[in-house]
């Protein structure tokens, strides 16, 4: 499957957050941290990016070569 395979699908635009690499490992405490210390580390950023509907596409994907199934 490539970019053109994909590029006629119907899609809408999102914004999604990633992590940026900062080279530190990020941390999220799920419950109240030590005092001092912030809930969060790590630094995010924002990317508007297309969603495809990957539907039409069902006979060419495989768990063994995109790493997911629909």
């Amino acid at each position: 499957m490539d970019h053109n395979t994909s590029a006629g699908l119907k899609s809408v635009e999102a914004v999604l957050n990633y992590l940026v690499d900062t080279g530190e490992k990020p941390i999220i405490y799920l419950y109240p941290p030590p005092p001092g210390i912030p809930q969060r580390t790590g630094r995010y950023t924002t990317a508007t990016v297309p969603i495809r509907d990957g539907r039409a596409l069902l006979p060419q994907l495989s768990l063994d070569r995109q790493g997911f199934l629909l």
